[in-house]
């Protein structure tokens, strides 16, 4: 008993630091990333539907449509993920036969939101050229590199079954062969730079006429 009171203190910190972390992050990628890109009437909807129309989906050279419900999908899975496992596992209402899937979930939607943060940096960087345009973008990394590393050191990875650790181990491989995919399609399909700076400014111009028109 006393061993187990001592090793739950020992990793306190990083249970609070996991927390601190992961519930606005989990909110932001949750209520306004995700729901942002899937629930018309959000204030986010139409502005990112007219982002992906213009210019995510023709940068890639792929159906601008499916991008954004993937990428929405992703982001909003991912937000309930960190939302309800950190503080699931806390409060100790995960059931213990769930834990392992739990936290092999919890692994994967990082890897996944770093995937989608990384293609995030890239694509406004070559469109926009703006170090302050990756900035927001560069913070999402550093923080779910964090998180990550949190977690990792929380995971019982002793205790795991098997299946759940081979998907941890091919996930990342699944998105970075999906990164890989859409860069290529970019690289071939994918509209010019030039052509693309000019939607960016139209996708500007439309921007602030839409929240002009919010207030």
């Amino acid at each position: 008993l006393e061993t187990n009171i001592s090793t739950g203190l020992a990793m306190l910190p990083a249970v609070l630091s996991s927390l601190l972390i992961g519930t606005p992050l989990g909110f932001l990628f949750l209520a306004i990333a995700g729901l942002g890109k899937l629930l018309p009437g959000h204030p986010m909807y139409n502005v990112l539907v007219l982002t992906f129309d213009k210019a995510i989906g023709p940068f890639f050279g792929l159906p601008a449509t499916l991008l954004r419900l993937v990428i929405g999908l992703g982001e909003l899975s991912a937000g309930l993920v960190f939302l309800v496992v950190p503080w699931g596992l806390y409060m100790v209402v995960i059931p213990p036969g769930l834990k392992a899937a739990s936290e092999a979930l919890l692994l994967c939607a990082i890897i996944g939101m770093l995937a989608i943060m990384a293609g995030a940096i890239v694509f406004n960087w070559i469109t926009e050229r703006q170090l302050s345009k990756i900035i927001p973008y560069i913070v999402f990394i550093t923080l779910l590199s964090i998180f990550f590393c949190i977690e990792v050191r929380l995971t019982d990875f002793q205790r795991m079954p098997k299946g759940w650790m081979l998907f941890i181990c091919y996930f990342p491989a699944f998105s970075g062969i999906g990164a890989v995919i859409s860069f290529l399609s970019a690289c071939t399909s994918g509209v010019g730079i030039e052509e693309l700076n000019h939607r960016m400014e139209e996708i500007h111009s439309m921007r602030e006429q839409l929240l002009s028109e919010k207030k």
